[in-house]
């Protein structure tokens, strides 16, 4: 029998009387501490801590007009509304802070030398006056942050305005400074000289121009001719 065939192994050896290996029997008692071992103990154990999954809802009297439309009784309305006042009063919600000033009393004229000026008195009236336009050199690209907080300083803008736009121009600032270092840090990675490298020629390729034929001229052949006919 050729050994070149196309049969599986096992009928090769079973053709020639080999026995077969006894099949793999898994040991006794299954995998333990495995992953689907504790899943089905966990599965399996009675004595799983629930969690409770309810939550309070902000607008509760809504929710609970909501629960009544939909035909709940009022028993179960009158437990939801009980725990929802026992969990605030144990919780009570946070008052919200207020919100800094960041208004620009300020509006300037039609013709862009003049602006009108408006701020609030003691008693809650406001008082209007007309001042030159302080942002009239708004976009000159010669002002420096200093210059902007003048302006703004003089529309009359009130302290947390002018304490947001000193921040926003410190962050600018940064970010430019971090730029600059970060671009420092990659040309630095760069001599400036190409890293492309020579391609070799081989050997036959060389030897095969070395052997290739000049060109000549039909003036230089003649001329070549008449020296050696004298």
């Amino acid at each position: 029998m050729s050994s070149h065939h196309k049969r599986p192994i096992c009928w090769v050896r079973r053709q020639n009387g080999e026995k077969l290996p006894p099949p793999r029997v898994p040991p006794p008692g299954g995998v333990k501490d495995g992953r689907l071992s504790s899943i089905l103990s966990a599965i399996t154990n009675k004595t799983v801590k629930t969690y409770d999954t309810w939550r309070p809802v902000d607008d509760y009297e809504n929710y609970l007009r909501v629960l009544k439309l939909n035909g709940h009784d009022d028993e179960t309305i009158e437990k939801i509304r009980a725990r929802h006042i026992k969990y605030y009063e144990e919780n009570p919600p946070k008052e919200p802070e207020p919100l800094p000033d960041y208004s620009i009393p300020f509006k300037a004229s039609t013709d862009g030398e003049t602006a009108m000026c408006m701020t609030t008195r003691g008693d809650n009236t406001i008082s209007i006056r007309i001042i030159e336009n302080p942002f009239r050199n708004f976009y000159d690209k010669s002002n420096t942050p200093e210059d902007y907080i003048e302006m703004y300083t003089k529309a009359g803008c009130s302290d947390a305005m002018i304490e947001r736009i000193r921040r926003k121009f410190e962050e600018k600032e940064r970010v430019q400074v971090e730029a600059s270092k970060h671009y420092d840090r990659v040309m630095a990675r760069y001599s400036g000289k190409s890293t492309t490298k020579t391609k070799k020629t081989s050997l036959r390729s060389r030897f095969a121009r070395s052997m290739k034929f000049v060109a000549i001229k039909a003036e230089d052949l003649e001329d070549d001719m008449g020296a050696a006919d004298e």
